[in-house]
């Protein structure tokens, strides 16, 4: 089962990312995607295509989001095991702030978020800024949450058009959270301020209906970086 990656990354870093630390995230992809190639042959070199990305939260600069799309869970394992990624996670590491509250973040969702597009859509990695959105879900809401986001999520693309609004399920349950599913939105924006009118589309209260179904919402929005 394709699966997709969500990985939130704090960092020590207090103020603006430097060119030398850009340059050792590139570094950082840059062997993740050799090692990707080389383990399936059959998977576009281009990023976007292959749904792998590096993003920085605008509400807050820094955390960094990562996004990538693996055939399976165990695919992923493949790399997590790999002397590439020690490598990888050897340089990036010291600058992970892991103290307090902040915490690396990271899970599957249920299906490719990032690819099989319409043809009138435009990839979500394209976008000028992304918004993401976690929701947490009771068991028995899981099935109505799903059917209504379905039925009105089309709301939300009038606005977003043609960047599409996407959603998925959290394979890898928080141990936190027992009784609850996680509900991840994902949508692309020409910029924050098209995001905040989507509130006035005529039907915009039929997709807010979904927050009657959800026990806590967390939304918040990134800039690609890499």
């Amino acid at each position: 089962m394709v699966v997709s990656e969500l990985a939130i990354l704090p960092l020590t870093a207090k103020d603006d990312l430097g060119s030398e630390f850009l340059a050792l995230l590139e570094r950082c992809q840059a062997t993740q995607d050799a090692w990707v190639l080389k383990d399936d042959p059959s998977l576009p070199a281009d990023r976007t295509a292959r749904g792998t990305s590096m993003y920085r939260q605008l509400e807050d600069p820094t955390v960094l989001l990562l996004t990538a799309q693996w055939e399976s869970p165990e695919a992923h394992g493949r790399w997590i095991a790999s002397a590439e990624n020690a490598s990888v996670m050897a340089d990036l590491s010291p600058h992970l702030d892991t103290q307090g509250e902040r915490a690396v973040v990271f899970f599957h969702l249920e299906g490719p978020v990032f690819t099989s597009l319409r043809p009138d859509e435009r990839s979500l990695l394209e976008a000028p800024v992304m918004s993401v959105g976690r929701f947490s879900v009771g068991n028995d809401k899981r099935d109505e949450f799903q059917r209504r986001f379905d039925e009105t999520k089309d709301v939300v693309e009038d606005v977003s058009r043609p960047y599409p609004l996407r959603g998925a399920w959290r394979i890898e349950k928080d141990e936190r959270e027992a009784g609850r599913d996680e509900f991840v939105m994902y949508c692309g924006w020409a910029s924050v301020d098209e995001h905040m009118s989507s509130g006035q589309h005529p039907r915009y209260a039929e997709f807010q209906e979904l927050q009657k179904l959800v026990s806590s919402a967390d939304i918040r929005h990134y800039k690609r970086i890499i």
